[in-house]
Formats: structure tokens, C-alpha cells, sequence
């Protein structure tokens, strides 16, 4: 599949999605988000991961905004991976998201195929995960995702240079007898500041509930630092 299919697929979701609601709430705000990644053996890696979410405005569309500032909730997450090929890994790993004074707690398993087509580096994850709390039911959600990283001078994404990424995730998730589906569209701008460092900037967009009558919209301006040691 090359990035115009891609493109293609990620825009064509957001207009079916936005045909089958008969409204739209949205919100925008900032993700920042730290991963560090450490060696764990010859074929094993750690990746710890800290996001936070924070929304600055919330509206219906067509209907005045509300400017309420809050900080919505922090991601604490540790995953082992193996890597069972040179060109896919085997992962299970476990989340506490803290929420509102609640405390959720996440299992999660994931496969990935990472490929290299020319100067294209082309990844996908097939991952599930399952999500307990003491005051709600459990929810469990069947995802996927393709990424696209492509340099943007050369070949190959050497130090100091930049790259371009693109994420298109698809997530599936059942909450007792609730089904719903999350679409995530994510176009990024990288630089990779040395061999063990990089960062990546751009919008995480989100839509879900459109199975029912009101589809949320989520645009997150997100930062993502990578740390390897």
C-alpha cells in the first residue's frame, strides 16, 4: 500500500465517519509524550512510556465553544518486546492511566512487522489490550495500525536530519455490550538530533462514537521525544 492509498483512506474515514453523525462534539489540546528505550539482552527491548493529555477547548459544532482548561489524565506504560525476526516482534506489556482521581489499569499484546521499502520505512502493528478499573466495566479493544517514516534528505535518516511520519490506526473496542470504533489519523514532523535522540511534532487527530448519534473529535498537538540509553 503506498502513501497516497494511505492519505486516501485516512481522509475517506473521516467523511464516512462524519456523514454517519448527526452531531459532532469536539476538543483540542496537547499530548506530550516520552518514551525511553533500553536493550534488554541480544533480542530483547524495554520501551517506558510517559504521555500526559491536557484540553484547552471543548465545542458542538455550530454551537458556541467552552474554553475549560483541565488536565485530563497521565499514562504510565512499560512493554517488552522480542524480536523474533529481523523484521518482527513479539510484545506484552502493562498501563496504569491515572484519570479524574481514578486509577485504570491496562494488559497489553502486540505484534509488529517493520519492512524497508527503498527509502520508506514501512511498519504494522496488530496489538489488543484490556482495561479494568474498580468503578467501571472492562473494556477490550482489537488494534491496528501502518506507519510510514520517509526521510527527508537522502536515503536514509542520518543525525540532525529531518523525516516525515504518518500513522493510521484503527481501534475496535467492547465495553459489556457497547461497541465503537476509534479511527486516529497522525501526521508528524521528525528530527532525529543524534543516534540515540529524536523528536517528532506534529497534530494526533481522533474520532470515535459514530456508531451511535454524536461522533467525538479529538485534535491533540502532540510532542513525542524518543530516548534510547
Amino acid at each position: 500500500m503506498n502513501f497516497r492509498k494511505l492519505l486516501f483512506i485516512g481522509i475517506a474515514s473521516i467523511f464516512f465517519i462524519d456523514k454517519l453523525s448527526a452531531q459532532s462534539l469536539y476538543s483540542v489540546g496537547s499530548l506530550p509524550v516520552v518514551n525511553i528505550n533500553t536493550a534488554v539482552g541480544k533480542k530483547w527491548d524495554l520501551n517506558m512510556r510517559m504521555e500526559s493529555r491536557q484540553i484547552y477547548k471543548t465545542e458542538i459544532f455550530g454551537e458556541a465553544s467552552v474554553n475549560d482548561f483541565r488536565y485530563e489524565l497521565n499514562d504510565y506504560a512499560a512493554i517488552l518486546t522480542y524480536r523474533s525476526s529481523p523484521v518482527t516482534r513479539v510484545g506484552a506489556g502493562y498501563l496504569i492511566r491515572i484519570r479524574n482521581n481514578e486509577v485504570f489499569h491496562r494488559a497489553i499484546q502486540q505484534f509488529t512487522i517493520v519492512d524497508q521499502l527503498g527509502i520508506i520505512r514501512l511498519a504494522h502493528r496488530i496489538s489488543t489490550d484490556q482495561t479494568f478499573s474498580s468503578n467501571r466495566p472492562a473494556e477490550y479493544r482489537l488494534r491496528y495500525r501502518i506507519s510510514l517514516e520517509i526521510p527527508l534528505n537522502g536515503q536514509t535518516i542520518d543525525n540532525r536530519e529531518l523525516y516525515i511520519r504518518f500513522n493510521n490506526e484503527y481501534l475496535g473496542s467492547v465495553e459489556e455490550n457497547a461497541f465503537d470504533l476509534e479511527v486516529r489519523v497522525v501526521p508528524l514532523l521528525g528530527i532525529n538530533l543524534t543516534s540515540n535522540n529524536k523528536l517528532e511534532t506534529g497534530l494526533d487527530y481522533r474520532t470515535r462514537s459514530f456508531i451511535g448519534d454524536t461522533a467525538i473529535h479529538n485534535f491533540w498537538f502532540t510532542v513525542n521525544w524518543f530516548i534510547r540509553i
